[in-house]
């Protein structure tokens, strides 16, 4: 019998509940569920009600995920062995790429309803490999099986449309072929988080886009300037001032960032410095901002460019903030990097901002 993907998430709780926020790991992994408002919860499972409000088209946060990836790979290969049954084609391997967790965005939040429980979060893999067998003359059940994971994959209700290729592999036997099904952002989730929002949009007179982020400047400049340059090896330039992401109108004084510029044998490179999680309040090298070299006018010039990138989540009572980072510069010396901050918009929009730490954050509290 086919799987029903409409409204039921069924949820078994494994290990201790331990704390709220842990994850629930799925009795049955589920696709196209991120954003869905859970309706009347039970004991093994979460009824979606879509007649509550939700955002089809919602967008996601992407962070990596420390979860197993063995699990991940036993749970899928749980979620797809029913559509074989019955059918000459097996599935032979899963093979999984990548683990990433998929949130909610605060954008999507901000449309959403107070008091309403909705899937805030889970955990899914980037792209999976399906090894599959076929018999040479069963090309339509290879069709057939192709078609039901298909829909198996995708929602009416949550348009998240994952991209399919298959081909066939070079080992064959007299009366089998051997496939390769390759899944992009499948989609498929076997560990979530359910949130109970108490409050979205502009609490605390902080917005994501108006006054709840913070560009990076060095001790030479004053207010927010559209660029900014970090010299190597400058007693003061090298790095950018203490950005401290503000909770509710106040400095976390135990919790900085700064971007800072380094030289050696192999050019300038690019740091976050931290003190998160730091003994105290240490700074330390969280990430180094990716880089490309590309020729300009004959000459090879370094750029970095790091879209928006999930640092840390901070927790007080029922107040969630996620802090996020988004950095563009470009080399203009040997020794100098200039931190691209902002860029004008159309005539009537906002400026476009490249290089900030960004803190929204909303009122929820997780819920089983």
């Amino acid at each position: 019998m086919k799987l029903k993907l409409a409204l039921i998430l069924s949820l078994f709780l494994i290990g201790s509940p331990g704390r709220a926020q842990d994850w629930i790991r799925l009795s049955f992994p589920q696709a196209s569920i991120i954003g869905a408002p859970a309706g009347k919860t039970e004991a093994e499972f979460i009824q979606a009600d879509y007649t509550l409000k939700y955002e089809k088209n919602s967008v996601t946060d992407v962070s990596e995920s420390t979860e197993s990836m063995q699990e991940y790979q036993d749970d899928f290969r749980k979620f797809i062995t029913s559509y074989f049954k019955g059918s000459k084609v097996t599935l032979q391997s899963v093979t999984g790429n990548k683990l990433q967790v998929k949130t909610l965005s605060q954008e999507t939040i901000d449309k959403l309803e107070n008091g309403v429980k909705y899937v805030y979060e889970g955990v899914t893999a980037q792209t999976l490999t399906l090894s599959l067998c076929a018999p040479k003359e069963d090309r339509n059940g290879l069709i057939s099986i192709m078609s039901d994971i298909v829909k198996a994959l995708h929602s009416d209700n949550l348009l998240q449309v994952p991209a399919i290729l298959i081909d066939t592999l070079s080992r064959s036997t007299i009366d089998s072929v051997f496939y390769r099904m390759e899944i992009y952002e499948p989609g498929v989730y076997n560990k979530v988080r359910v949130i109970r929002i108490k409050q979205n949009g502009n609490i605390c007179n902080c917005n994501w886009e108006t006054n709840c982020f913070s560009y990076f400047v060095n001790y030479g400049t004053g207010g927010f300037p559209r660029a900014d340059t970090l010299i190597a090896g400058s007693e003061t330039k090298h790095a950018t001032i203490l950005a401290k992401p503000v909770f509710c109108g106040k400095d976390n004084k135990g919790l900085v960032y700064q971007l800072q510029v380094v030289r050696d044998d192999k050019g300038l490179h690019l740091w976050l410095l931290t003190s998160q999680g730091n003994k105290n309040n240490a700074m330390s090298r969280k990430l180094e901002v990716p880089f490309k070299d590309v020729m300009v006018k004959g000459k090879p010039v370094r750029e970095w460019n790091l879209g928006k990138t999930f640092l840390y989540r901070y927790m007080s009572n029922d107040v969630i903030k996620n802090i996020f980072l988004e950095v563009v510069a470009k080399q203009i010396t040997n020794d100098k990097l200039v931190i691209l901050n902002w860029k004008e918009g159309k005539p009537g929009y906002s400026d476009i901002k490249l290089s900030t730490l960004k803190y929204p954050e909303f009122k929820a509290v997780f819920v089983k």
